[in-house]
C-alpha cells in the first residue's frame, strides 16, 4: 500500500467488516498463504477485485468472504491518519479514478529512462 502505508513501520488499525464494502475501502484479504493489504479496485456481487497504490496490475478476483477486514487507521511518526473519514474515502477514490494517468506517467518515465541509458551509455 506504499506510499499510502510502509510495510513494518506504519502500525495499522484494522476492524471486522460492519458495513458492505465500497470501492476504496482500505481491507486485509488473505491470498493464498499471504495477507494482504489493498484497496478496493473492484466489486461484483459475491467477488472483490483489489489494487495496492504503488501496484501496476490489480490482484486476481476473489470471494469477497476472504476479506478479513478493513483499515481504520494507521500511524506515522506518532501521527494518527484515519482511513474512514470521508475526507480519507474521497481521496481513496480520487487515487484510484487517476490510475490510467498514473500509469502513463510510469510508461512514460521508463522511455525516458531508456532513451537516456541509450544516448548517454555509462562507460
Amino acid at each position: 500500500m506504499r506510499p499510502l502505508i510502509r510495510r513494518g513501520k506504519d502500525p495499522v488499525t484494522i476492524i471486522p467488516l460492519n458495513r458492505p464494502l465500497q470501492k476504496g475501502d482500505v481491507v486485509l484479504f488473505q491470498l493464498g498463504e499471504r495477507y494482504i493489504v489493498h484497496r478496493v479496485w473492484k466489486l461484483k456481487p459475491g467477488w472483490v477485485q483489489t489494487f495496492g497504490d504503488n501496484c501496476w496490475n490489480p490482484e486476481p478476483w476473489f470471494p469477497e468472504e476472504q476479506v478479513l477486514g478493513m483499515v481504520v487507521k494507521f500511524s506515522r511518526n506518532g501521527k494518527v491518519h484515519r482511513l474512514d473519514t470521508p475526507r480519507a474515502c474521497v481521496w481513496g477514490r480520487m487515487w484510484m479514478a487517476i490510475y490510467p494517468i498514473r500509469l502513463c506517467y510510469k510508461r512514460l518515465r521508463s522511455l525516458a529512462g531508456r532513451c537516456y541509458r541509450r544516448i548517454f551509455p555509462k562507460k
